[in-house]
């Protein structure tokens, strides 16, 4: 009889154990379960978080491109930018990134756009040179173009329907540091010069008595301004030094486009690539 009785006591046992383990596995698979749908849910919003960072980065270059009035294209080792000064399309372009921001916002509240000082300055740069062609006022009349790297040359070309009576050099530096090739086309007349500056001084040439001013300032800036009554068309061309078109990209400042889900510790930030 006792015999009997501690195998019924170890089958007891061996019972308890049995569904001890049963319950064990059953808590781990459902635990691995778990793990593994909050994985696929996370990888599913990392998904949507490059899926609508990369949809607005496409919005934000489309509006740009089509209504910002500045047009942008690389050649070899050379960047140009082409605008009207004073920018007659500031206000449209303004007003559609508001109207862009504002619908984006009802559509995703996870999605962030920093427009502000894309409507203030409108500053694009130039990867890898870090050089950044921008304004004082974007829509004002003047553009400024800022290296922190060494550029061989600018080439400036203008066109306006006022007639070109003076066509002045102030301050001829000497020396070779970098080229200043200006062309400005007027109403049957031009002005023409080509200049080795020095990028520690400052350099101009200047239209009409300063109806239209193209300088080199310290640090090998540039400086475009326009003070006559009608807009002008103006042409910039950076020749960058060590950098090559397959290499060479315009962009808009990153970070301008932000996604997240805070709450999963997901953000993905996006500048804007117009080439």
């Amino acid at each position: 009889m006792v015999e009997m009785k501690d195998k019924g006591v170890l089958f007891t046992a061996g019972l308890a154990l049995l569904a001890y383990a049963v319950l064990s596995f059953a808590s781990m698979a459902v635990s691995y379960r778990q793990e593994m749908n909050d994985v696929t849910y996370q990888e599913a919003l990392a998904e949507r978080l490059f899926s609508d960072s990369e949809s607005a980065e496409a919005d934000l270059k489309d509006l740009l491109t089509n209504m910002s009035g500045i047009g942008v294209s690389v050649s070899g080792s050379q960047v140009t930018f082409k605008e009207q000064l004073p920018n007659g399309n500031a206000d449209t372009f303004k007003e559609g990134l508001t109207n862009y921001v504002r619908f984006k916002h009802t559509q995703s509240k996870n999605l962030a756009l920093n427009v502000d000082e894309l409507k203030n300055t409108l500053t694009l740069s130039i990867s890898p040179s870090d050089v950044n062609y921008t304004h004082n006022t974007y829509g004002g009349r003047e553009i400024r173009i800022n290296p922190s790297t060494s550029v061989s040359k600018y080439l400036v070309a203008a066109q306006t329907n006022a007639t070109i009576d003076r066509c002045e050099v102030n301050n001829p530096s000497v020396g070779s540091s970098m080229v200043l090739d200006v062309r400005v086309d007027g109403n049957s007349s031009s002005c023409y010069r080509i200049l080795d500056v020095n990028t520690t001084e400052t350099v101009s040439v200047s239209v009409n008595s300063g109806s239209i001013g193209v300088s080199t300032l310290p640090g090998g800036r540039l400086l475009v301004s326009n003070n006559l009554q009608n807009p002008i068309n103006v042409s910039a061309t950076v020749y960058l030094i060590d950098a090559t078109e397959d290499i060479i990209s315009v962009n808009i400042a990153d970070g301008i486009v932000r996604a997240s889900f805070p709450e999963y510790g997901l953000v993905k930030t996006r500048g804007v690539r117009l080439n």
